[in-house]
């Protein structure tokens, strides 16, 4: 049963991106992660919202990699991935402020010291890092506007986050 499309209208050609092989490679990295983490036939206008207000900001700023960590990070939230940054998902206790986190991927969240040794696959995530994903999740766009990052900084939250995709999606995104 196939739909036919016998008319459309532009509502936002993007041209920044369409000029710009770069951003149309990010924006077409974000359209295939909300096909990969869509149901068919299974419309949620939350995300389509999502993707909307991503292309916009990539179309208008200069900074596309943080604004693709955002859309990732409401992303996997939005389809029931929330990741607990706050908290120990093991025993439930604050997370207090130490060099470095244990993020367990079969949990869904961090860990902290006394119980990552209880939990399957980890990875270790340094403190700025969780504070950058927890500005991310929070939606402070203002705060987050202003933040700069270093590229240590935005490796290790890059691989943080691909490496919970390829978890979630089970493989690597093609256009990653």
């Amino acid at each position: 049963n196939l739909d036919i499309v016998t008319q459309a209208e532009v509502q936002n050609a993007f041209p920044s991106i369409r000029s710009d092989i770069e951003k149309a490679g990010r924006a077409w990295y974000a359209a295939e992660l909300i096909d990969r983490f869509s149901q068919v036939r299974d419309p949620d206008p939350q995300i389509f919202e999502l993707l909307l207000e991503t292309l916009h900001l990539i179309d208008k700023r200069a900074r596309i990699d943080e604004i693709l960590r955002r859309f990732e990070v409401r992303l996997i939230g939005k389809i029931g991935y929330q990741t607990e940054l706050f908290q120990c998902v093991s025993c439930r206790d604050p997370l207090l402020p130490v060099d470095s986190f244990a993020f367990s991927i079969e949990e869904g969240g961090t860990v902290c010291s006394r119980c990552h040794h209880l939990s399957g696959v980890v990875r270790i995530v340094s403190l700025d890092a969780l504070k950058v994903l927890r500005l991310l999740q929070s939606g402070d766009d203002e705060t987050l506007a202003r933040l700069r990052w270093s590229s240590q900084l935005s490796a290790e939250v890059d691989g943080f986050l691909r490496w919970v995709e390829i978890y979630l999606l089970e493989g690597v995104p093609r256009s990653a």
